[in-house]
């Protein structure tokens, strides 16, 4: 066999994938069955519904397509989504496309409607509800079910036949709970467009923050906010505040199950600072929420770039005003920044000239000349200095100078890509003010002091002291810059005739630069180096999270060892600040500067995790020998059980050993819940009887003491399968999720945080019963058990045994004729062809075993037959097995079948068609790519002492009208985990003449 590819795959289903005109089913009515009739609407949502076949016995009728029919449920829900089958019937017999999709079918104006096709009269979905659909009460909805058989038709299309009567249940849906109990920014994941972007994520378990990055004015990023409740569904507001500056952004989204993603729009244009690149933190709310996502030490930032992109030149001077006089300390200092299209700072692309011009001539053109060097974002001098006024000839005149800057190339000429700045404005006068520093202001001075801080006089365009009559001139009032806090003093000179003025600074700084200047703004500033100012005593303490918010609260956690709960205070979130509100609490801290700290609590025991073990020291953050940063904390701890357990609010006073806070407490609140404890073990099934052969999803869950799901912890149960006086038939149960067959005395564990288990009981072929214990396994709680009443009479099948070696061999049991028909071996016993993932073909030695064989009405399976179009309609049944070597036992492969169809005479220059067997009856378009043949059935793994599976691909007729004459070849085999393909080398092979 050639599995290359040498034709397309023609749009022509086969005939036989059509089944019968003739086909007629003994199924005749429908059984639907639900776990659950009650349930909360979100992520734990979920109603398990068995669809059912019966036959005119009312058993699940396991032959109801042996005549090439299909039986479909369709399911409809009003409020809640169907999960399973397709959205469309299907319009011809093999109801899908050439590329395998479910064609359409007509319109419905309808809630939800699902089809699902069922196999030995047995189908299943499962119906959820969304909590924004439900809404804030109680709803019930409306699900419909009704079987239907669709019949192909002779010109190759399909109708419909209803089966028995349409069924309607309710389901009552309960409002999900909307509280998201906490909030937590869970990952920023940058536009795929943004070259700035860098991506940050971080597990609910691990308290540390996001820290992401993206390019201005980038749309596409998202940032996923989680609540602690799965179950969530609001309005979420998130918010970008700048570290450093007043600039915010602010985004609506809808969190849904506890999940909401936040788009990023292009408005997020600003760095937020006077940089290049600046932070924001990122913050988000929920509507009716009293809390939000920020955690109390670890920030969540977001890192935004300038574009790169050079737009436009900025200047700026450190002083308005400077003095015609040349004089250095009078002089302007200027410097130059390229900005992006939003205005941002941003690193040039390539060095940069900046040359400064004064369209009012008050300054010389070629005073200062500045020079921006690719990759960096600040000028330097590319004359002599970058200041103005210090130099002769600098100053022409008198007068108000309006400055430009232009980026020029090396010939002088203006780079039109980028626009001059702005202009700046530069006033020069003739007289100044001079100053003198005195003492104290040699020295540092206390925020909130007075002091004598400076000499100040005036000096003329000659640099001669300015005398009045009583004296040196008087300026007026003086306002005082402080360079760095930007914090301004208005004083006027002491009266005692020694020009001093004084100082009294209420914010802190390290810095020690001074900008002087007269309010009537006459003279030519003057800056002049002095102490810095320093932080008072401590006088107010407060919590503040890591945005730096004032909080109250501290939430309480449960232990490791599940024993207490504990409510932590870490040293770094206690800030101290002077009563001018400067940070006393910063870097370093130490006893020494903030004190001591001790907690008491009437409800707990307070523990202190720092290197004192006595008490904390507020503000404070060790350094561990790695250089990672660990918080010490005070620790309220409370017992969960036992004499002393408590739950409910609690205070935690916190008092300070700094005098400047007196006697005052700082009082921290926290909630302790309730233990949760397991109450009861719950089954749910809509009904204890069940047909014969029926297959049903039974619901199991564990709830604690207030009837809310149980998940806090693993639960340990133990099943017990009839043990019950009467029970004399053994269902086979099995996980849903696994798939684990679940046996008597077996335990079963319900994982932490997931309290409820789903099973599929199947009943078996007999009426009699059965029942289902769960216990937990210390026995807390009372046993959950049901009794199953398994009925409708079925004749036992005496010949069971012998269909059993049957099956067992790989050959076919006839059900009609109570008989084995033997199947012939494909090509020679212990050889089969091998094809590798290319394609390329060989012979191999291999202990597998694959039959194949068709029979023509009642004739014995053979591996090759001549018939003719003439004969038609022709009851035609193909059949395969394959047993698998035992040297792949433990592999899980994909079980194959594949025909092929050479047409005596070619259509549109095809001569040969592929197709894939994916289940009995259906036949579907294939490429001939081993790669992409489709498996029938589901993958299977190897199991050594059950190697054989059966594949009866056909039961049915040919029909004269659409099947052409030609040669039809029928292969069977496996595909192994690395692609490679054994298969029998003779395939069936049935010749269809005119």
């Amino acid at each position: 066999m050639n599995f290359k590819k040498t034709a397309l795959a023609s749009a022509i289903a086969l005939a036989v994938g059509g089944g019968s005109v003739l086909a007629e089913t003994s199924t005749k009515s429908g059984q639907f069955i639900l776990d659950k009739t009650e349930i909360t609407a979100g992520s734990q949502g979920i109603v398990n519904l068995a669809l059912l076949g019966l036959n005119a016995d009312d058993e699940v009728d396991r032959y109801g397509e042996k005549e090439g029919s299909v039986i479909m449920a369709v399911v409809t829900s009003e409020k809640g989504t169907v999960v399973g089958g397709t959205s469309h019937p299907g319009r011809t017999p093999e109801a899908t496309d050439n590329d395998g999709k479910a064609l359409p079918y007509g319109g419905a104006f309808a809630a939800e409607v699902k089809y699902v096709r069922l196999n030995q009269g047995v189908g299943a979905v499962h119906i959820t509800y969304d909590p924004k659909v439900i809404g804030t009460s109680a709803i019930t909805d409306s699900i419909t079910v009704k079987l239907q058989e669709r019949i192909p038709t002779d010109n190759g299309g399909v109708t419909f036949t209803d089966i028995g009567t349409e069924v309607v249940k309710s389901v009552v849906v309960n409002p999900p709970s909307i509280d998201p109990k906490a909030l937590r920014i869970i990952s920023f994941i940058p536009s795929p467009a943004d070259s700035f972007g860098e991506a940050s994520t971080v597990s609910m378990d691990v308290m540390e923050g996001i820290q992401g990055s993206m390019m201005a004015g980038v749309e596409g990023g998202q940032v996923t906010v989680q609540a602690a409740n799965p179950n969530a569904t609001g309005g979420i507001t998130l918010t970008l505040r700048s570290v450093k500056g007043t600039q915010e952004y602010s985004f609506q989204e809808d969190m849904i199950d506890g999940i909401s993603i936040v788009t990023l729009d292009a408005s997020v244009e600003s760095t937020g600072s006077g940089m290049p690149t600046g932070q924001y933190y990122i913050e988000a709310t929920f509507e009716g929420f009293d809390g939000d996502s920020i955690q109390l030490i670890h920030p969540d930032l977001l890192t935004v770039h300038s574009t790169g992109e050079v737009r436009k030149v900025a200047v700026r001077a450190d002083r308005e005003r400077i003095s015609k006089r040349v004089n250095a300390e009078q002089g302007a200092s200027v410097s130059a920044s390229v900005l992006d299209q939003y205005g941002n700072p941003t690193t040039a692309d390539q060095d940069y000239e900046i040359a400064l011009t004064d369209s009012s001539a008050v300054v010389s053109d070629s005073a200062v000349r500045l020079s921006i060097l690719k990759d960096t974002s600040w000028s330097k001098a590319s004359s002599a200095d970058a200041i103005y006024g210090n130099t002769a000839d600098e100053v022409s005149k008198i007068g108000v100078a309006s400055i430009v800057g232009m980026a020029v190339d090396k010939q002088n000429n203006p780079i039109g890509a980028v626009a001059e700045s702005d202009p700046m404005t530069l006033k020069v006068v003739s007289d100044s003010l001079f100053a003198k520093v005195v003492s104290p202001f040699n020295i540092a001075q206390l925020a909130g002091a007075e002091f004598d801080a400076f000499e100040v006089t005036v000096l003329d365009g000659e640099g001669n002291p300015r005398l009045s009559d009583t004296g040196t001139y008087d300026p007026g009032a003086v306002r005082i810059t402080n360079t760095s806090t930007k914090e301004d003093l208005e004083v006027n000179r002491s009266s005692d005739g020694k020009d001093i003025i004084k100082g009294l600074f209420k914010k802190s700084t390290s810095g020690d630069v001074y900008l002087l200047s007269d309010k009537a703004g006459l003279f030519a500033e003057v800056k002049i180096q002095a102490a810095p100012i320093t932080v008072a005593a401590a006088t107010e303490v407060k919590m503040r999270n890591a945005h730096g918010n004032v909080v109250t609260s501290v939430a309480s956690k449960e232990t490791a060892d599940e024993k207490s709960y504990e409510a932590s205070i870490p040293e770094i979130a206690l800030k101290m600040l002077d009563s001018f509100g400067n940070a006393v609490t910063g870097s370093p801290v130490t006893k020494e500067i903030t004190g001591e700290v001790r907690g008491t609590t009437a409800n707990g025991k307070v523990s202190y995790n720092t290197p004192e073990n006595a008490y904390g020291v507020p503000g404070r953050t060790d350094a561990n020998s790695n250089g990672d940063k660990t918080d010490d904390n005070i620790v309220a701890k409370y017992a969960m059980s036992g004499a002393t357990a408590f739950a409910g609010e609690d205070s935690i006073n916190l008092t300070f050993t700094k005098p400047g806070l007196g006697s005052d407490s700082l009082v921290v609140s926290t909630t302790v819940p309730k233990l949760q404890e397991l109450g009861s073990i719950n089954t749910y099934i809509e009904t204890n009887s069940i047909p014969v052969n029926s297959v049903v999803a039974y619901t199991v869950e564990t709830l604690d003491k207030d009837g809310k799901l149980f998940d806090k912890e693993k639960t340990v149960i133990t099943v017990t399968v009839n043990g019950k006086d009467g029970d004399d038939i053994d269902p086979t149960i099995r996980e849903l999720d696994t798939g684990k067959i679940i046996t008597s005395g077996q335990s079963v564990e319900f994982a932490s945080g997931n309290g409820r288990k789903v099973f599929v009981v199947e009943a078996g072929p007999r009426t009699g019963q059965f029942s289902i214990s769960f216990n937990e396994a210390k026995n807390a709680v009372e046993e959950a058990s049901r009794t199953f009443t398994v009925t409708t009479p079925t004749v036992i099948d005496p010949t069971a045994d012998a269909k059993e070696k049957c099956d067992a061999a790989g050959d076919r049991w006839d059900s009609a004729g109570g008989e084995c028909d033997v199947v012939p071996i494909s090509g020679t016993e212990g050889k089969a062809s091998m094809v590798d993932a290319e394609g390329n073909i060989t012979e191999i030695d291999t202990a597998a075993i694959f039959k194949s064989g068709v029979g023509i009405g009642d004739a014995d399976m053979v591996s090759t037959t001549v018939m003719s179009v003439a004969d038609m309609p022709t009851d035609v049944t193909f059949f395969g097995s394959v047993t698998f070597d035992e040297a792949d036992a433990g592999q899980t492969v994909d079980v194959l079948a594949a025909a092929l169809f050479g047409l005596a005479i070619p259509i549109e220059d095809i001569s040969v068609l592929y197709y894939q067997l994916p289940s009995a009856g259906v036949v579907n378009p294939w490429g001939g790519d081993p790669a992409t043949l489709g498996a029938y059935g589901d993958p299977v793994t190897i199991d050594a002492n059950e190697l054989t599976v059966s594949l009866p691909v056909y039961n049915g007729q040919f029909n004269e009208n659409t099947l052409p004459p030609g040669v039809l070849l029928v292969y069977y085999g496996y595909r192994l985990e690395d692609g490679t393909v054994k298969f029998g080398s003779t395939p069936t092979e049935v010749t269809i003449l005119p």
